[in-house]
């Protein structure tokens, strides 16, 4: 895809990104949307509303908002009559939009920004990145023990979605949430172990390939994403059966 045509992409899914979360604002009350850059593609990830996003190191934070005017208060209509309850229709073929398809012509998933995809996973919504070489390899988790050992937790922010992250052929989304928690320890995933010890006395290297940072003193949920973010075990989806390379197609 031409540089012209990619740019095309990323202006329409970010509109559908800001009709995804239009209904949660009120009239008049700007809000601001932050999201990481990422250094060597310019990737957009960690998309949040109202709060700054934790990045990589050496990759930059960038913002943006949109109000929508007020429209005047429409006539109320007519009550109409109750009608019979219909029978479930079939499941019906992937509508308009952009899709993500792996080499076998298998949809991944709906584009959302560009290189992030939506997939129903069970019942819940999930957002997940890919590139042309598959899914981004990625996973964050926290924990309340202070070696980031026992169960790993993952954020929910207040999106009409769940954030998922890929590592292996797995992807990891949160489920239930727990409530106000404490947190001690941050580990990610996939990294080399000169990196992750080279990053200061409160890190150590968890083979094959994760890096575990140890807070100072615990934290309160709260602190690290702010209000309204909370955190939940994770519940995983095997990837395992879709092929790379993948493209991209629009549906008409």
């Amino acid at each position: 895809m031409g540089k012209a045509g990619f740019a095309f992409v990323v202006v329409c899914v970010l509109g559908f990104v800001s009709l995804l979360t239009q209904p949660g604002w009120a009239a008049g009350q700007p809000v601001i949307f932050y999201a990481c850059v990422n250094a060597q593609t310019g990737f957009l990830y960690n998309q949040y509303k109202g709060t700054h996003p934790r990045c990589r190191p050496g990759d930059t934070i960038t913002s943006w908002n949109q109000v929508g005017p007020h429209g005047p208060q429409g006539p109320i209509g007519i009550q109409g009559q109750k009608g019979d309850k219909g029978n479930p229709g079939p499941q019906g073929p992937v509508g308009p939009g952009a899709v993500v398809k792996d080499a076998q012509g298998v949809v991944v998933g709906v584009v959302d920004s560009s290189s992030n995809v939506f997939r129903k996973v069970a019942d819940t919504v999930v957002q997940f990145q890919t590139t042309r070489q598959g899914f981004v390899q990625r996973l964050d988790l926290w924990y309340e023990s202070a070696d980031c050992s026992g169960q790993g937790l993952m954020h929910i922010f207040d999106l009409p979605f769940m954030q998922g992250q890929a590592l292996g052929i797995t992807l990891y989304y949160p489920s239930a949430s727990l409530g106000a928690t404490i947190l001690s320890s941050h580990s990610f995933a996939p990294m080399q172990e000169s990196v992750c010890t080279g990053k200061g006395t409160n890190y150590f290297f968890i083979p094959p390939n994760t890096c575990c940072e140890v807070f100072p003193h615990p934290e309160p949920d709260s602190s690290i994403f702010g209000a309204g973010v909370v955190f939940a075990p994770f519940s995983t989806a095997d990837l395992s059966g879709f092929v790379p390379p993948f493209h991209l197609e629009v549906q008409e």
